[in-house]
């Protein structure tokens, strides 16, 4: 048959758009996982827009404010829009954001070339407008400034970003390739798309001849990315009905990310409570898995007067045993000072927690670091094993919290004289978990945490444990409660 006619079946081979699911996860088991796709989301099922996005300082990462955004499904011109782009940067060179459930095999490689020939580090990202908005149906629309090539004013959300099959191999591409904490990149098997293709009902042989030359394509190109074919293997082996995640060992592994240890910036997020946080990889050395996920967090309770609840948490590891609530206790150093938090239970994660007053961080500069025991996130004992952590950004996002909380906090007292009770809609959980969990719902959303420190005990909905040394919020979500 000749190649002419593969061309366009070729093109309508897809690696992509089955499960266009959040790439952030808690996810507690190595190794690949596969589950079965999600519902398209319309907003990432347009064609890939790239736009020059700008932020606040450290908004894209330390000494970073601005950044390419690649928003959408790749196709057959993704690399010609990303070129035209670049061509109006003058010899700039940001790095790239994806936030992208797939789209063309083919197009992904086109894409994944002009990143490597224009050697640009790549990441992935959601890119948030700030003063405008995407639905092009809307008066304040992005599209018109989007279209004339300015730079748009925006934020970067890692928590509820994307990058799936095709995705994948455009990210390939990057000189330079920094998968965030906690993400996790969709992979399977190419399928074919008759919307796209010319030849609406293809032969099976036909088929079976393109999807062969796509696959050759896709090992050629992955080759001189210098990536691992085991990456293409087993995407083969995830039907295109599934998605298979790649969780941090299997990007090591494959060569995507081979970096040791990673972190973001200081952010503050709003949902689905107030809190500033920072994200976290390391190496560990237990020997179960190579990568250890986690963040440490700083949130208010404004039902206690505002206080300031600082959480360590990882990922789960085989060997880890549920202690006694409260035991054993974590010294982690910040600004110079030791907080000792206590251990806490939940059955997605190991942490620690504790409160403090929250103007104790006031005196918290960028210039500081946090040190954690490297024992408590699967590394050896003793003080070489310790990851220190910066302090990048966290000026900001505590200014933020502490307007934020002012405000509850005030609202908190106003409520609670009239029910006894803190305000519901400041203790409700996130969403509800999805087939494919955002990192949201997965890290802040836990209703049965239960941790060594506690308020008052006339507070209605705590109750205390019968040794009397902890505290446990008993909470029902609205959701959940039986109609009566």
């Amino acid at each position: 048959m000749p190649i002419r006619h593969l061309f366009p079946i070729a093109l309508a081979l897809f690696a992509c758009c089955a499960a266009p699911a959040p790439a952030v996860m808690a996810q507690t088991e190595p190794g690949p996982a596969t589950k079965p796709p999600a519902a398209p989301d319309p907003a990432v099922m347009h064609p890939m827009v790239f736009f020059d996005a700008y932020g606040e300082a450290n908004a894209c990462g330390p000494g970073c404010s601005e950044w390419i955004a690649a928003e959408g499904k790749i196709d057959s011109g993704s690399a010609a829009r990303l070129q035209q782009l670049l061509a109006r940067l003058r010899g700039a060179r940001p790095p790239i954001f994806f936030h992208s459930p797939g789209g063309s095999a083919i197009g992904s490689i086109s894409l994944g070339e002009v990143i490597r020939t224009r050697k640009l580090t790549v990441s992935v990202g959601h890119t948030i407008p700030l003063n405008c908005d995407r639905d092009p149906k809307n008066q304040n629309s992005c599209d018109a400034e989007i279209r004339a090539g300015h730079p748009v004013e925006a934020k970067l959300d890692l928590l509820t970003a994307i990058c799936n099959s095709a995705c994948v191999y455009a990210l390939a591409g990057g000189v330079i390739r920094l998968i965030p904490p906690w993400v996790t990149l969709g992979i399977h098997d190419i399928g074919f798309d008759p919307a796209i293709a010319k030849i609406r009902h293809p032969s099976p042989l036909a088929m079976e001849v393109a999807k062969a030359v796509t696959h050759t394509r896709l090992h050629t190109y992955i080759r001189r990315m210098g990536i691992d074919e085991g990456l293409l293997a087993e995407a083969s082996a995830t039907p295109f009905t599934s998605v298979g995640r790649l969780m941090r060992d299997d990007a090591a592994r494959f060569g995507l990310d081979r970096r040791e240890f990673g972190e973001t910036v200081w952010q503050f997020v709003d949902k689905p409570r107030p809190a500033i946080i920072k994200m976290f990889f390391v190496r560990a050395d237990n020997g179960e898995r190579r990568y250890v996920n986690a963040f440490v967090s700083v949130s208010c309770t404004p039902w206690l007067g505002g206080k300031a609840v600082v959480m360590l948490a990882r990922q789960r590891l085989a060997n880890d045993t549920e202690a006694v609530v409260g035991q054993p206790a974590v010294n982690i150093r910040m600004n110079g000072h030791d907080i000792r938090l206590a251990r806490a239970t939940s059955a997605k994660l190991y942490l620690w927690g504790g409160q403090l007053p929250l103007p104790t961080f006031e005196a918290v500069s960028d210039e500081a670091a946090v040190v954690l025991p490297g024992e408590e996130l699967g590394r050896q004992r003793g003080p070489s094993a310790d990851v220190s952590l910066a302090m990048t950004g966290f000026s900001a996002a505590y200014a933020e919290l502490r307007k934020v909380c002012a405000q509850e906090t005030a609202q908190a007292k106003s409520a609670q004289p009239a029910t006894g009770l803190p305000p519901l809609g400041l203790m409700q959980e996130g969403p509800g978990a999805s087939a494919m969990p955002s990192l949201r719902s997965n890290l802040f959303a836990d209703p049965n945490i239960r941790t060594g420190v506690g308020p008052p005990a006339a507070l209605p909905g705590w109750s205390k444990d019968q040794d009397g040394t902890a505290w446990s919020l008993m909470f029902t979500p609205p959701s959940s409660r039986r109609q009566e």
